[in-house]
């Protein structure tokens, strides 16, 4: 996965958010994710369509996962 930082994105190619609505959306996933994933035997897989976020449960053993330490940024 290649580093994207959040004030990039209004720049990307097709993306027409502002910077405040960014780091709502980004903050609405994260708070998404934490939702859905209650247990350590959990995983999540996220789907971006170019307009919509789709999440689908899956079992955690079949994946690889982000470097906890990205992950205590959040936390």
């Amino acid at each position: 996965m290649d580093k994207i930082f959040v004030d990039d994105i209004p720049y990307i190619e097709g993306v027409q958010w502002n910077r405040e609505t960014c780091f709502e959306r980004l903050f609405e996933i994260l708070e998404e994710i934490k939702t859905r994933l209650q247990n350590d035997d959990e995983a999540i897989i996220i789907r971006n369509d170019g307009k919509n976020i789709h999440y689908e449960s899956e079992d955690a053993s079949k994946c690889d996962f982000v470097d906890p330490e990205f992950l205590r940024y959040f936390h």
